[in-house]
Protein backbone atom coordinates (compact mmCIF):
# COMPACT_ATOMS: atom_id res chain seq x y z
CA UNK A 1 0.00 0.00 0.00
CA UNK A 2 2.82 2.62 1.17
CA UNK A 3 4.59 1.28 -2.12
CA UNK A 4 1.61 2.49 -4.28
CA UNK A 5 0.88 5.69 -2.88
CA UNK A 6 4.63 6.99 -2.98
CA UNK A 7 4.22 6.43 -6.34
CA UNK A 8 0.95 8.16 -6.61
CA UNK A 9 2.32 10.87 -5.26
CA UNK A 10 5.54 11.15 -7.16
CA UNK A 11 3.03 11.37 -10.36
CA UNK A 12 1.02 13.78 -8.65
CA UNK A 13 4.24 16.19 -7.98
CA UNK A 14 5.46 15.41 -11.48
CA UNK A 15 1.82 16.92 -12.57
CA UNK A 16 2.16 20.35 -10.20
CA UNK A 17 5.59 20.33 -12.21
CA UNK A 18 4.32 20.10 -15.50
CA UNK A 19 1.52 22.05 -15.03
CA UNK A 20 3.29 24.70 -13.31
CA UNK A 21 1.10 25.06 -10.21
CA UNK A 22 4.49 24.94 -7.88
CA UNK A 23 3.21 28.43 -6.39
CA UNK A 24 -0.53 28.27 -6.96
CA UNK A 25 -0.38 27.41 -3.65
CA UNK A 26 2.13 30.63 -1.84
CA UNK A 27 2.75 29.95 1.91
CA UNK A 28 4.57 26.99 3.50
CA UNK A 29 2.10 26.27 6.02
CA UNK A 30 -1.08 28.02 4.68
CA UNK A 31 -2.21 27.82 1.38
CA UNK A 32 -2.69 31.56 0.41
CA UNK A 33 -3.21 32.54 3.73
CA UNK A 34 -6.34 29.65 4.16
CA UNK A 35 -6.08 26.18 5.85
CA UNK A 36 -8.46 25.05 3.51
CA UNK A 37 -8.15 27.11 -0.04
CA UNK A 38 -10.80 25.68 -2.20
CA UNK A 39 -10.64 23.03 -4.57
CA UNK A 40 -10.62 25.19 -8.34
CA UNK A 41 -7.91 24.99 -10.61
CA UNK A 42 -4.07 24.72 -9.77
CA UNK A 43 -4.47 25.48 -6.32
CA UNK A 44 -6.07 22.10 -6.43
CA UNK A 45 -3.58 20.23 -7.95
CA UNK A 46 -0.86 21.83 -5.41
CA UNK A 47 -2.96 21.24 -2.24
CA UNK A 48 -3.59 17.78 -3.20
CA UNK A 49 -0.24 17.10 -3.61
CA UNK A 50 0.13 18.79 0.25
CA UNK A 51 -2.45 16.95 1.52
CA UNK A 52 -1.10 13.28 0.09
CA UNK A 53 2.31 14.23 1.78
CA UNK A 54 0.74 14.40 4.95
CA UNK A 55 -0.70 11.34 4.19
CA UNK A 56 2.33 9.52 3.14
CA UNK A 57 4.07 11.17 6.31
CA UNK A 58 1.45 9.35 8.32
CA UNK A 59 1.46 6.11 6.66
CA UNK A 60 5.56 5.81 6.70
CA UNK A 61 5.52 6.84 10.34
CA UNK A 62 3.03 4.04 10.71
CA UNK A 63 5.80 2.00 8.83
CA UNK A 64 8.41 2.70 10.95
CA UNK A 65 6.25 2.20 14.35
CA UNK A 66 5.56 -1.31 13.19
CA UNK A 67 9.04 -2.28 11.76
CA UNK A 68 10.41 -1.35 15.16
CA UNK A 69 7.67 -3.99 16.59
CA UNK A 70 9.88 -6.61 14.60
CA UNK A 71 13.17 -5.00 14.81
CA UNK A 72 14.89 -7.75 16.64
CA UNK A 73 13.80 -10.58 14.19
CA UNK A 74 14.08 -8.15 10.74
CA UNK A 75 16.80 -5.16 11.21
CA UNK A 76 17.30 -4.49 8.10
CA UNK A 77 13.25 -3.83 7.68
CA UNK A 78 13.36 -1.33 10.62
CA UNK A 79 16.37 0.37 9.06
CA UNK A 80 14.81 1.18 5.70
CA UNK A 81 12.12 2.17 7.99
CA UNK A 82 14.05 4.45 9.72
CA UNK A 83 15.82 5.67 6.89
CA UNK A 84 12.11 6.53 4.93
CA UNK A 85 10.84 8.24 8.24
CA UNK A 86 13.93 10.97 7.79
CA UNK A 87 13.91 11.21 4.07
CA UNK A 88 10.34 11.80 4.10
CA UNK A 89 11.01 14.39 7.06
CA UNK A 90 13.78 16.04 4.85
CA UNK A 91 11.04 15.50 1.96
CA UNK A 92 8.85 17.99 3.45
CA UNK A 93 10.88 20.27 4.48
CA UNK A 94 12.71 20.19 0.99
CA UNK A 95 8.77 20.65 -0.54
CA UNK A 96 8.40 23.90 1.57
CA UNK A 97 11.82 25.09 1.00
CA UNK A 98 11.27 24.68 -3.03
CA UNK A 99 7.90 27.00 -2.16
CA UNK A 100 9.72 30.06 -0.23
CA UNK A 101 12.61 29.74 -2.46
CA UNK A 102 10.52 30.87 -5.68
CA UNK A 103 10.85 27.24 -7.11
CA UNK A 104 14.47 27.77 -7.60
CA UNK A 105 16.29 25.16 -9.35
CA UNK A 106 18.51 23.74 -6.49
CA UNK A 107 15.42 23.57 -4.22
CA UNK A 108 13.55 21.45 -7.43
CA UNK A 109 16.68 19.23 -7.60
CA UNK A 110 16.86 18.28 -3.87
CA UNK A 111 13.52 17.88 -3.64
CA UNK A 112 13.49 15.43 -6.99
CA UNK A 113 16.55 13.49 -5.23
CA UNK A 114 14.72 12.95 -2.02
CA UNK A 115 11.78 11.92 -3.51
CA UNK A 116 14.15 9.27 -5.51
CA UNK A 117 15.48 8.40 -2.08
CA UNK A 118 12.33 7.53 -0.64
CA UNK A 119 10.96 5.29 -3.78
CA UNK A 120 13.61 3.44 -3.62
CA UNK A 121 13.67 2.94 0.38
CA UNK A 122 10.01 2.36 -0.18
CA UNK A 123 10.43 0.04 -2.83
CA UNK A 124 13.54 -2.14 -1.12
CA UNK A 125 10.63 -2.47 2.29
CA UNK A 126 8.02 -3.75 -0.27
CA UNK A 127 10.59 -6.47 -1.50
CA UNK A 128 12.39 -7.36 1.63
CA UNK A 129 10.10 -10.45 3.11
CA UNK A 130 9.39 -10.85 6.51
CA UNK A 131 11.49 -13.54 8.78
CA UNK A 132 9.16 -16.65 9.63
CA UNK A 133 6.43 -16.70 11.94
CA UNK A 134 5.87 -12.69 11.69
CA UNK A 135 3.98 -13.06 8.16
CA UNK A 136 0.92 -11.03 7.36
CA UNK A 137 -0.59 -14.96 5.82
CA UNK A 138 0.31 -18.28 6.57
CA UNK A 139 0.39 -18.79 2.39
CA UNK A 140 3.86 -17.22 2.94
CA UNK A 141 5.08 -19.71 5.58
CA UNK A 142 3.78 -22.59 3.40
CA UNK A 143 5.39 -20.98 0.03
CA UNK A 144 8.70 -20.64 2.06
CA UNK A 145 8.64 -24.49 3.30
CA UNK A 146 5.72 -26.73 2.42
CA UNK A 147 6.12 -29.09 4.93
CA UNK A 148 4.61 -26.30 7.28
CA UNK A 149 1.12 -27.04 5.10
CA UNK A 150 -1.58 -28.51 7.78
CA UNK A 151 -4.61 -29.46 6.21
CA UNK A 152 -7.65 -29.19 8.76
CA UNK A 153 -11.59 -30.02 7.94
CA UNK A 154 -13.22 -32.80 6.58
CA UNK A 155 -14.37 -33.72 2.90
CA UNK A 156 -13.34 -35.67 0.03
CA UNK A 157 -10.41 -33.47 -0.10
CA UNK A 158 -9.48 -33.65 3.04
CA UNK A 159 -9.30 -37.57 3.13
CA UNK A 160 -7.66 -37.81 -0.16
CA UNK A 161 -4.51 -35.55 1.83
CA UNK A 162 -4.71 -37.78 4.50
CA UNK A 163 -3.77 -40.86 2.51
CA UNK A 164 -0.31 -41.72 2.46
CA UNK A 165 1.77 -41.30 -0.30
CA UNK A 166 3.53 -44.53 -1.47
CA UNK A 167 6.82 -44.81 -1.11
Amino acid sequence: MLFAYVLDISYLGALVAHDGAGLACVGCLLCNGAVWPGLRGPTELIFLHRLAALGAAALVMAVWVGARKCGDGHPSLYRAARAAAIVIALQMGSGAHLVLSDLSLGADLIHVALMTILFALVAYMALEPLPRGTSASPLNDVLEDPSAYRPTGEGPANERRKTPAPS
